[in-house]
């Protein structure tokens, strides 16, 4: 679980939980708005945006295959840099400073 601030402002959580089978995983990122919208994501297919309005809109989002999981893609970025095809999206310094954020949060 954690929480975020973006430099805009808009603050956030995000919680995360997995195992082997789709029942007992769970992924969820919830994004408050200055405007008190929040949107919050459900596992990989779905969002919901909460407004003013009474009831909330669902947006159902069509994703199938291995291809929804995150590790295909991490492992491809991964090998292409190896390969010298892509940067790395986290940097060395990236890591000290969530390491950082985590001793922070612990204390």
């Amino acid at each position: 679980m954690g929480v975020f601030k973006l430099s805009n402002g808009i603050v956030g959580t995000f919680h995360f939980g997995a195992s082997v089978g789709a029942s007992s995983s769970t992924t969820r990122l919830e994004v408050y708005g200055d405007n008190t919208d929040l949107l919050h994501s459900i596992m990989f297919n779905k969002i919901m945006h909460y407004s003013s309005e009474e009831k909330p809109e669902t947006i159902d989002l069509v994703v199938k295959g291995t291809r929804v999981w995150g590790h295909r893609q991490l492992n491809t970025h991964f090998i292409n840099c190896l390969l010298g095809k892509e940067a790395p999206l986290v940097t060395i310094d990236d890591a000290i400073k969530a390491q950082e954020i985590a001793e922070k949060i612990n204390r």
